[in-house]
């Protein structure tokens, strides 16, 4: 998300160069995972990058370290 941020400041930057496709692994853990609209990023206005974080769906993928 920081990269679309980053490319959507550029002017000339046109494609961000580390969007890996839309995965059900990745993006199910976000309530608004970036993904592309009609060819184009629309990024999220809310705090910090703007991505929500799904904490139960997060907790379903956490592995206890020991």
């Amino acid at each position: 998300m920081a990269n679309l941020h980053l490319a959507a400041s550029q002017l000339h930057a046109t494609k961000p160069c580390e969007f890996n496709d839309p995965s059900a692994r990745q993006h199910s853990v976000f309530d608004n995972p970036p993904k592309p609209v009609d060819g184009f990023f629309h990024l999220p206005d809310e705090p910090g990058l703007g991505l929500r974080v799904n904490e139960a769906e997060l907790a379903k993928r956490r592995v206890t370290i020991v």
